[in-house]
């Protein structure tokens, strides 16, 4: 690909640079006009200190996060390079597209599901991932969420953040299934890991499993630090209709 010289921007960035200095040119010049307005000429100053701070932090966030829209064709050092990102940004959409279907949709087949699901795994999109999973732990599909989750564990670190995440997704589906003793197995794996910081829906599926056990010193050990998370009342609602046959104990 050819670069020429231009006097004028020939990308996103380019043209930034010229609005921002065109907007300063503006301003500054405009502080001899209304010199005499005191109260406008200190609006017109914070502006001009404050608009560039805004641009700047604006322009490091995109740097961090969408650095690749800040270049234009011409910035590439060949044609490969500027279709390999676009093609990057294509199949982006698409898989973004197919997150929303499954989420909104879950498939009957769960298999057909799984291809997708170790793409957003290779790519790091754990959020997706356990989006989709949900899905089906909303329809009570446990024995597909269980599985889901499953094969998601597998192919998941231990290192990466929403590996807990996704472990208690398993004690959640386990719970459903009347697998006890298999979520209070998968929960406690998640305790290992958050220890004291246990959230308030892992509290709340400890204690219900450790009740439905029998095990009355373990559930109210548990009840109690679930009523005692500061985010138990925002959540007690949604506890009285998953645990029903447990609701008098959240009162």
């Amino acid at each position: 690909m050819e670069h020429k010289n231009r006097l004028y921007p020939s990308n996103p960035l380019g043209i930034i640079a010229t609005f921002v200095f065109f907007i300063e040119a503006i301003s500054a010049s405009t502080v001899f006009i209304i010199k005499d307005n005191e109260c406008l000429l200190e609006r017109v100053i914070n502006f001009i200190i404050i608009f560039p701070s805004v641009i700047a932090g604006v322009f490091f966030l995109i740097l961090i996060f969408k650095r690749q829209i800040l270049f234009g064709p011409n910035d590439f050092k060949n044609d490969d390079s500027f279709i390999k990102l676009i093609n990057s940004r294509i199949q982006n959409l698409e898989r973004g597209q197919k997150v929303n279907q499954a989420t909104a949709n879950p498939p009957t087949n769960l298999d057909s599901v799984l291809e997708l699901v170790d793409e957003l795994i290779e790519n790091k999109e754990f959020k997706n991932v356990v989006r989709i999973g949900r899905g089906y732990l909303k329809l009570n599909e446990f024995g597909k969420t269980k599985r889901f989750f499953e094969h998601v564990k597998k192919k998941t670190p231990k290192t990466e953040d929403f590996y807990y995440t996704i472990v208690s997704n398993i004690a959640y589906s386990q719970i459903g299934l009347k697998q006890y003793e298999d979520a209070i197995e998968e929960l406690k794996e998640v305790e290992s890991i958050l220890g004291n910081n246990l959230q308030v829906w892992h509290l709340a599926a400890f204690s219900y499993a450790y009740y439905k056990l029998g095990n009355k010193e373990k559930y109210k050990e548990y009840l109690k630090r679930c009523k005692a998370h500061k985010h138990f009342e925002n959540e007690k609602d949604i506890f009285e209709q998953i645990y029903k046959d447990f609701d008098k104990l959240w009162s």
